[in-house]
């Protein structure tokens, strides 16, 4: 898309349907390359040693994620330059207490709209997003 930096998103999510509807979302709004689905941790780490995305949608509740700030870690040593958004159906002051002790670049709730969620991971990329930055629907 001239003008915009096209990134590569993986999606780490166990919930039925939500990681297809992000990826929907991703490809039709010009500016991401959804590289991969993972359902869990485990296959998360593997596809950012393999695909180095430069985005990683991630669900804070993951049944292999027992820890996730040390989960963030253990990606970022993986691939530094990987940019994180944290996404949840938790409520929002849960999930920036969450995202601050993970330090993630953006949070976004389930519940966010398409256009909602794409900005979000936008910032979160390119630098704009912060601990601070979400959606909250």
């Amino acid at each position: 898309m001239p003008g915009h930096e096209l990134f590569r998103v993986l999606i780490c999510d166990d919930s039925l349907g939500f990681p297809s509807l992000v990826r929907t979302w991703l490809r039709s709004d010009g500016r991401f390359e959804v590289v991969g689905l993972a359902p869990g941790g485990v296959e998360a780490k593997r596809l950012v040693a393999e695909d180095q995305p430069d985005l990683l949608v991630l669900d804070l509740l993951l049944p292999d994620v027992p820890d996730p700030p040390e989960f963030v870690r253990e990606l970022r040593a993986l691939h530094p330059g990987l940019r994180i958004l944290l996404v949840s159906s938790l409520r929002m002051d849960e999930l920036r207490n969450a995202a601050q002790a993970a330090g993630v670049d953006g949070v976004c709730s389930k519940g966010a709209t398409a256009r909602e969620l794409t900005d979000a991971l936008y910032a979160a990329g390119s630098g704009a997003g912060s601990r601070t930055q979400n959606v909250d629907p």
